[in-house]
């Protein structure tokens, strides 16, 4: 039931965004990616570039976890979805390499199926947490067609319900991709995050890591190179 309605909240996002001005320079990404988190996910975000300087977005992403935690307890059968709001904005700008600023606030939603361990799905434990990060963006235009991303990120995660604690907190992880114009109006791209974490007084992740593959389509005017700034997902 979860998965039905991940699914139709997705398209009935896609649905309105396809309707947005046809003069608006907006991109939707659509992603699949693996982590230590997860076995797989996948990715739905829109972004909108509202100048020059500053884009803004929509995501939510939707996961089969592996190895995660409620209560600083691991489990590996349940799900976890969040959603977050992306903000980038230009710092400086040199030729073909340029500088961003990245912060993104969001919410994620997780739970264990069958946490008495009965074998049984009988039952459900949710968990909710607060989801921050921040840090700084290099795009390097490498070809009118490809760019280079890299970067480094703060990420922290505070679980606040069924308790409070810090998952994860602000040790600096490193992000890179690459992004390819393979056609008027489509990109390609690949993303990767990974770093060290530390949490729940050492009780949780130690290091953190994800991949993401997907494709990227413009609404409205043809991708310029803003287009391919690529900006890393949780």
């Amino acid at each position: 039931m979860r998965r039905i309605i991940f699914l139709n909240t997705c398209g009935a996002i896609l649905a309105i965004l396809f309707t947005q001005n046809a003069s608006a320079q907006s991109i939707i990404d659509i992603g699949v990616g693996a982590s230590n988190m997860d076995r797989y996910s996948t990715n739905l975000a829109y972004r909108h570039q509202i100048n020059d300087s500053f884009r803004v977005g929509f995501e939510i992403q939707y996961g089969f976890p592996k190895y995660r935690f409620v209560e600083a307890k691991p489990f590996e059968k349940g799900y976890a979805w969040s959603i977050s709001v992306p903000l980038s904005f230009k710092i400086t700008e040199q030729e073909r390499i340029r500088l961003d600023g990245f912060v993104r606030t969001g919410f994620r939603f997780q739970g264990i199926i069958d946490p008495d361990n009965n074998g049984i799905e009988d039952s459900l434990l949710n968990s909710r947490a607060v989801l921050f990060e921040a840090g700084l963006l290099v795009n390097v235009k490498l070809t009118e067609k490809l760019n280079l991303s890299s970067g480094v990120l703060l990420p922290t995660a505070f679980e606040i319900a069924p308790t409070s604690l810090f998952e994860y907190m602000g040790t600096p992880n490193f992000t890179g991709g690459l992004s390819y114009l393979a056609s008027p109006k489509t990109i390609v791209f690949i993303k990767g995050v990974t770093g060290p974490a530390f949490g729940a007084s050492g009780d949780t992740y130690k290091y953190i890591w994800s991949m993401q593959a997907g494709v990227r389509f413009a609404l409205g005017k043809n991708p310029t190179t803003k287009s391919l700034l690529l900006e890393p997902s949780f």
